[in-house]
């Protein structure tokens, strides 16, 4: 006669299933290029761009494939940031007057990927202008883990814009077991399969053929030959969102509000800069009207304390800054915005007038 199988075993049994499911879809799916594929996939990614009259679906590996075009595309302007802005083309860019642009900005952008950003232009040549967007959650050092993936490149880029070794949890490269067994990978690569209906082929982008993306299905984002997105129809569909939707503006809004040594360091990188003749301006983008509500006070108080720090910084370093996080102050409303903090594409046009 059997034994029954003890409780635990069940449970032992039943975790095992869990986790081995999570790692066979995050390797065989591997929507970010975290198990090897990430460099070559990039660049026959961003040959592939380059060769689009009106670019091709938005790729997994943002990052990787921005990088890259920083690497190796001439460029006279360029933005870094979050994706507040990015959907920049050059006639939003600051102060305009681009004869090139490059939008190197990424979801949930953050110091680090400032450094990489700043390190690959410092010899790249005809660049002169680069534009910072600073988000609420600017100065702070280790927020966003997704630069990880790039830890070379980081560890050289410290060192090229004069900033120190990474030590702790920042010098730390994000190795291919917490890929593999991450739940959060696992999110993002069922969201992969649900967009491509099946398996992705990142290193044979489709190409839109006209510049609409006619031939793109509703769920399908693209990326500008430029770097910037062009939101999916369905996105589109359903914003801007409507009032009663609106947030409250707290993403990545974590006590304390700003890491000094970043503070600092935001500073280095920027005279870095100018000592290879590229122009710097911060810029802020605001929020919704709703968020000056503050239904979540910590909102209010971060965006101050931030804005006031930003303005500070820009004065001890001597660099144009740009906007505000109040749109009052900018004479926008809710109509300018597509939720609590992106602005509409020609909201976000209109920043080439912002003074």
């Amino acid at each position: 006669m059997n034994k029954p199988v003890p409780h635990l075993c069940w449970v032992a049994i039943s975790f095992l299933i869990v986790m081995g499911s999570v790692a066979a879809t995050n390797f065989i799916v591997d929507g970010k290029g975290a198990f090897g594929q990430t460099d070559d996939g990039a660049k026959q990614y961003a040959s592939a761009l380059l060769a689009s009259p009106y670019g091709v679906v938005w790729p997994e590996s943002e990052r990787a494939v921005k990088l890259n075009l920083l690497k190796t595309v001439e460029s006279e302007c360029v933005l870094v940031g979050t994706s507040h802005v990015n959907t920049m083309h050059k006639d939003g860019f600051p102060g305009g007057g681009c004869s090139s642009f490059i939008n190197a900005t990424v979801g949930g952008g953050s110091m680090e990927d400032v450094v990489i950003v700043a390190a690959a232009l410092m010899d790249r040549p005809g660049v002169s202008r680069l534009v910072i967007e600073l988000p609420v959650w600017a100065f702070k050092w280790g927020l966003n883990q997704a630069w990880r993936q790039f830890n070379a490149d980081y560890q050289k880029a410290r060192s090229r814009v004069g900033l120190p070794p990474a030590h702790g949890v920042d010098a730390n490269p994000a190795t291919e077991f917490d890929y593999l067994i991450s739940f959060k990978y696992f999110l993002s690569n069922l969201d992969v399969l649900r967009r491509n209906r099946g398996l992705p082929h990142p290193s044979t982008p489709t190409a839109l053929t006209d510049e609409h993306g006619s031939n793109l299905s509703d769920a399908d984002q693209i990326m500008r030959r430029d770097g910037a997105i062009g939101h999916s129809r369905e996105y589109l569909a359903t914003h801007p969102l409507p009032l009663s939707q609106v947030g409250v503006g707290d993403f990545h809004i974590v006590r304390p509000f700003i890491h000094q040594q970043a503070v600092r360091d935001l500073g280095a990188i920027v005279s870095a800069l100018k000592s290879r003749g590229i122009s710097v301006t911060f810029l802020l983008t605001p929020y919704h009207p709703k968020v000056f509500e503050c239904r979540s006070p910590d909102t209010c108080e971060a965006l101050a304390e931030v804005e006031a720090t930003a303005y500070d910084l820009a004065r001890e370093t001597e660099t144009k800054i740009v906007g505000h996080y109040d749109p009052r102050l900018l004479r926008l409303d809710a109509h300018d915005f597509f939720d609590d903090m992106h602005l509409t594409e020609d909201g976000t046009r209109n920043i080439a007038n912002w003074r």
